[in-house]
């Protein structure tokens, strides 16, 4: 939940200043109490609001946060970083009632989280924790056309970011271009020698998510860099087996097998490749 721009130590002082400390140690509940008394003598000090909405936030208090930092920005719109903590506030409060099952309004949260992210990146640009944050609003919109961007936008900064990388091949794929998603699979550094363990990583993390066609290319591309992975076979041959790819879940099944006979699931994996062959 830290942003680029933090209300900083150094800019606080007096009581803010010992405010801060409480909000660092994680006394929210004394920083809080704190707080009001000192907006309950000054309820026009900006900075008592913003530090309250960076308080609350800490709690994951997220509807309270975003009206304490809406407060900020009446009072003082030039507080460094209320823009980008309004827009991670309204993107976490939407979050919050999705996990609780209540839908009602979150796109509109995730719409204008996405709006005070496009406006704390005029003056941070190149902050890689606003650009992630936003992607992230995008993502649960659904809108792919601006999450292609965003995601392109992160790369240009950090080309490192494997998960980004696969995620927009996997949009490039679904909007029918295949090959510049496949050039940006090959753009991975295949010597680096955590590149396939990462790549397995983050196939589990797509294939848990129900997400089995990129699940799928990613495990390849894995499996690309080291052919002797035998849970990347193990993988492949779970994800094809969901999408009813029988011949190709077989397939990668027996080679988990050949790879690691002794494995702890090999019994299991073996009575599944008979259960296909029989099916």
């Amino acid at each position: 939940q830290k942003l680029a721009q933090q209300f900083s130590l150094q800019s606080a002082s007096g009581d803010l200043k010992e405010t801060l400390k409480m909000v660092e140690n994680k006394q929210y509940d004394m920083a809080l109490s704190k707080l009001d008394g000192i907006l309950e003598k000054k309820p026009e000090l900006g900075a008592a609001h913003y530090l309250r909405g960076q308080t609350l936030l800490r709690m994951e208090r997220y509807g309270e946060a975003v009206e304490e930092y809406r407060k900020t920005m009446e009072l003082d719109k030039d507080q460094p970083g209320v823009q980008a903590n309004l827009a991670l506030a309204l993107l976490q409060q939407a979050e919050q009632q999705s996990e609780a099952g209540n839908e009602e309004g979150t796109a509109d949260l995730y719409t204008e989280s996405v709006e005070w992210f496009d406006a704390a990146l005029e003056e941070t640009p190149t902050d890689l924790a606003i650009l992630t944050s936003r992607a992230a609003a995008l993502d649960r919109l659904g809108d792919r056309d601006r999450l292609a961007e965003a995601l392109k936008a992160i790369l240009a900064i950090d080309p490192g970011q494997v998960q980004f990388r696969l995620r927009l091949a996997d949009i490039l794929t679904k909007s029918g271009k295949g090959e510049e998603a496949l050039a940006l699979m090959d753009e991975l550094d295949s010597d680096d020698p955590v590149v396939a363990s990462t790549l397995f990583n983050v196939a589990v993390k797509f294939y848990n998510d129900g997400e089995l066609e990129t699940a799928i290319m990613t495990v390849r591309k894995a499996l690309e860099v080291n052919p002797d992975m035998a849970a990347g076979y193990r993988l492949l041959g779970r994800a094809q087996m969901s999408l009813n790819n029988k011949p190709e879940a077989i397939q990668a099944l027996e080679k988990f097998l050949e790879l690691s006979p002794e494995d702890p699931s090999a019994e299991t994996e073996k009575r599944l490749v008979e259960a296909l062959k029989a099916g």
